[in-house]
């Protein structure tokens, strides 16, 4: 009967192939064929990095060191799962791997607290600190899938 009922039940679809696989090999095969796959992802990582990590030219670090990372290691992505999955992992890895240093936060400089765009840009600052604070407190998953989303 389990037998029956397993030969009954409707088959998995099949699984898509990933989208970018001409483009994997022929980074593998030459390298500067990698810039097709650092155009269609450049934007997309850069957001996502951008929503876990607040400086800018550490954001910039960490886009860098993804696509360098993703270049040095195209031969042992393996096509279990797509490309963008396997970017997007070393993505979080590399925020992860910043996430884990001791963060400096620059202060303004001594009397420019007057000036009215500095007051506007410590007040976003202090709203963004705070968004970011409960955005800590969410579970590791669910930050991720934020910053995803």
């Amino acid at each position: 009967m389990e037998l029956r009922a397993l030969l009954a039940a409707p088959a998995l679809p099949a699984r898509t192939a990933d989208p970018d696989a001409a483009l994997v090999a022929a980074a593998r095969e030459e390298p500067q064929a990698f810039l097709a796959l650092y155009d269609r992802y450049f934007d997309r990582v850069l957001g996502y990095v951008r929503l876990r990590i607040r400086d800018e030219s550490t954001c910039e670090d960490v886009v860098s060191t993804v696509f360098t990372t993703a270049l040095e290691q195209i031969r042992r992505f393996r096509g279990d799962g797509t490309f963008a999955g396997w970017l997007f992992q070393i993505a979080r890895n590399a925020v992860r791997d910043v996430q884990r240093r001791p963060a400096a936060v620059p202060l303004p400089a001594e009397g420019t607290v007057s000036d009215p765009d500095v007051e506007e840009r410590l007040l976003a600052y202090e709203r963004v600190a705070h968004l970011r604070t409960l955005i800590r407190l969410l579970k590791p998953e669910q930050q991720h899938l934020l910053a995803l989303r």
